[in-house]
């Protein structure tokens, strides 16, 4: 029958084309034409496929020459010398074990199923990463998201039936309760019956929130009126989804973010009015002295510097103002504070783990691990904030005289500093919220609202920037950038020309969308016109990106929506920290554009790596082929059946940036290189812009800078030490020889830089 088949294949070729004869007899694969693609040596005689003599005169008497004998018959007629009476093939040389049985042994192999050759290299490192057990979660079973991906939003993430997919619900609630697993699962375990010590002996479990069913369509919304409505809804009727997860959070915490906590009266709380001018100096002060920390010299003869402007610059800031927001900066390492037990990288990883289960998160089979993370996170940063600023107000201002004393020695109202701010919205706080516990809660809520998207937004804004810059060259055009270079120079008034250009180029990039859960069936109204309709359950996908595109009239302050989570939405502080967010986003903004001749790094390096997922349409997944897509789209166009496809969007595109390991996608960018000159005006290098052609090194050019490894105590981002560090000291070099000589270069200008204050180019 393989004869059979591989000659019908041969007439059914020459019917369908008009090429010779010869030539189809050359592409049919015969055994020597076989060994040959495979590198293999061809048969020059009959004598050389088989040394037994009746099966050499039988393919002669069928083939006449070795070229023509087929791969069907000719792989099994292939025999070795010891075995010349038994045909078949039996050495490393026949065809049927070099190609055939090696291929489909590697198939095997690989197969994802059964393979034992898992790693990186095969995988890549987020593949590694998706086929690896977590025993963190579910007890390292990786079965639940084959389910999920099968049958997206069918589930809830944490339904019981994950805990072991092959037993039924009430086994596995069983199981559950027994290994003290259950509170991470919807279910309830209710005592039934208890021993005469009164301890429960018998379980009732009810697994019904467990069980999947269809899922409701998601609204999506694209219209600024209709998302700007909703975000302002104070009812309490549709909710950020982690206000769901209450149990997920802190005691303290989820009492206040209950839908049914008491708000305070109109008129209670007083809006806290912030001093623009002296936070923007604030900021431009700390981001000022951020860079001189970190830059490395790559050049010494020509003056060139280089910064990771996500890692080293956006991270660390806003980390810092959170912290001094919140009262424990100073339990931060500095270069004046060594013996403090936290680095900015390890309290930026704890912020970054509420902000990932804070937004947008598509790929529903990270839920559980992003979970567990964020319960950790929120709840040491809790236990920080209860011991810094709001600890700090209340130990002195039990009365109304000794309030005013205190606003008096440091000048609240001025807001002249992180600190000063958050003490006058602790004291604001603490006078609607007499309850220590939720107080603090409000204002640890309030301070990472401010600083949810502000590494993202300054990465994609700076971005979007750059990318214009480059397109300039040679032409007489200006780009935005050039201008705010030049505003940055001017006196404070052009900082809100800036914000401007800040804003609308935030609408251009920013594209996470923000998602909302209705607790109940409501209509949200604009005086007696009903904009959105929504079921209880039902989740609200809003696409900020779409809604604020260019060609919508909106003004600046429509733009501030991307600028905060609303996580923690009509707390009782008096304080917007969308304002705060806006402000640290211009300052990094203001204070980069102040470095001379900032350019992207080289290469790769100056590169934002992020990947696109393309939005989905009604009933398919965002993960799904788009290939596939269009195929299902094309047929379903051909029936004319709507049913099947249509183009309502299910999810919108998104941006997504790989994890410092490049295992994981997050929504957060982690890592960019850029590269400058030092301080002062840019040029480019004159009208033509040469400095922004390709740099001429090659990829293989040795680096200057080394880094000093992994870090041991900021998680995935380095620490920040000079290359030439002494353990236990910060930079002890001053020439990078240890002579102790200043050295008298442009880096000097700057600072002590992380490759040894400027020694090494």
């Amino acid at each position: 029958m393989g004869i059979i088949q591989a000659r019908k294949w041969w007439v059914q070729s020459v019917e369908m084309s008009n090429v010779s004869r010869s030539s189809l007899l050359r592409e049919i694969g015969t055994l020597n034409d076989f060994r040959d693609f495979f590198g293999m040596s061809r048969h020059e005689t009959f004598e050389n496929i088989s040394k037994n003599v009746e099966i050499q005169d039988a393919l002669r008497d069928l083939y006449e020459h070795p070229d023509k004998v087929e791969l069907y018959p000719g792989v099994f007629c292939e025999s070795s010398v010891e075995e010349d009476l038994d045909p078949g093939p039996s050495d490393v040389d026949s065809a049927l074990w070099v190609a055939i049985f090696s291929d489909a042994i590697t198939l095997v192999r690989s197969d994802r199923f059964y393979t034992v050759d898992w790693n990186t290299n095969s995988l890549t490192s987020w593949g590694m990463k998706e086929v690896s057990p977590d025993n963190d979660t579910l007890k390292s079973s990786v079965f639940h998201r084959l389910m999920q991906r099968a049958f997206p939003e069918w589930f809830p993430y944490d339904s019981i039936r994950f805990f072991h997919p092959f037993y039924t619900a009430k086994k596995n609630a069983e199981y559950a309760q027994q290994q003290g697993y259950a509170p991470e699962f919807k279910m309830e375990a209710n005592v039934i019956q208890r021993d005469s010590f009164s301890r429960p002996t018998k379980f009732e479990y009810i697994t019904a929130a467990s069980e999947p069913r269809k899922p409701l369509k998601p609204l999506y919304l694209d219209d600024y009126e209709k998302i700007d409505a909703l975000l302002s809804d104070q009812s309490d009727k549709i909710v950020h989804p982690a206000r769901l997860e209450l149990s997920s959070l802190p005691t303290e915490v989820a009492a206040v973010l209950k839908p049914e906590q008491k708000k305070a009266g109109p008129g209670a709380v007083k809006d806290i009015k912030v001093n623009s001018s002296k936070i923007m100096a604030y900021f431009e002060s700390i981001m000022i002295d951020m860079i001189k920390r970190e830059f490395i010299t790559v050049n010494k003869a020509k003056p060139t510097y280089q910064l990771d402007v996500t890692r080293d610059f956006a991270i660390p800031v806003t980390t810092r103002y959170v912290a001094e927001f919140l009262g424990f900066s100073h339990l931060i390492r500095s270069e004046s504070n060594l013996k403090a037990p936290y680095s900015e990288n390890e309290i930026y990883r704890h912020i970054t783990n509420c902000q990932i289960f804070l937004s947008y998160n598509a790929d529903e089979t990270k839920l559980l691990k992003r979970r567990k993370a964020f319960k950790t996170s929120i709840k040491f940063l809790y236990e920080l904030s209860k011991g810094g600023t709001i600890h700090e107000a209340r130990r002195w201002s039990y009365t109304r005289g000794t309030l005013h004393a205190i606003r008096r020695f440091f000048g609240y109202g001025k807001a002249d500093t992180m600190e000063s701010l958050g003490l006058q919205v602790a004291i604001q706080i603490l006078g609607q919220e007499k309850d220590f516990g939720k107080a603090a809660a409000i204002l640890l809520l309030t301070a990472l609202d401010g600083a949810y998207n502000s590494v993202l937004a300054f990465t994609s804004v700076l971005d979007l920037f750059l990318g214009e810059l480059y397109k300039v060259e040679g032409t007489t055009n200006k780009c935005r950038w050039q201008k705010i270079q030049k505003l940055a120079f001017q006196d404070d008034e052009k900082s809100q020309e800036i914000t401007e250009y800040v804003l609308e180029a935030q609408k251009e990039s920013v594209k996470l969308p923000i998602i909302r859960k209705a607790v109940e069936d409501c209509k949200i109204k604009k005086g007696t016109t009903t904009l959105i309709s929504v079921k209880k359950g039902q989740t609200i996908i809003c696409n900020i990106h779409k809604a604020m595109a260019p060609h919508n009239p909106s003004t600046a302050s429509q733009t501030l929506n991307y600028s905060a989570s609303n996580f923690g939405a009509n707390l009782p502080s008096g304080y917007n920290p969308k304002d705060i967010a806006v402000l640290s986003l211009t300052a990094m903004i203001k204070t980069l554009a102040q470095l001379k001749d900032l350019r992207r790094g080289h290469d790769a390096q100056g590169q934002l790596k992020k990947i696109t997922i393309d939005g989905s349409n009604e009933g398919y997944a965002n993960f799904m082929a788009p290939g596939r897509l269009q195929q299902i789209r094309h047929d379903a166009k051909e029936k004319q059946d709507s049913r099947v496809f249509n183009e309502g969007v299910l999810k919108p595109s998104t941006e997504s940036y790989l994890s410092p390991e490049w295992d994981e996608m997050v929504p957060f960018p982690t890592t960019w290189k850029v590269r400058f000159s030092g301080f002062g005006p840019s040029d480019y290098g004159g009208p033509k812009l040469p400095l922004l052609k390709k740099a001429p090194l090659p990829d293989d050019y040795p680096p200057f800078y080394q880094p000093q490894g992994a870090s041991h105590t900021g998680g995935s981002f380095a620490d920040t030490v000079c290359v030439c560090n002494v353990p236990g000291r910060m930079c002890g070099c001053k020439d990078g020889e240890g002579n102790g000589e200043v050295v008298k270069t442009e880096a000097d200008k700057l600072g002590k830089g992380a490759s040894g204050c400027g020694a090494l180019g």
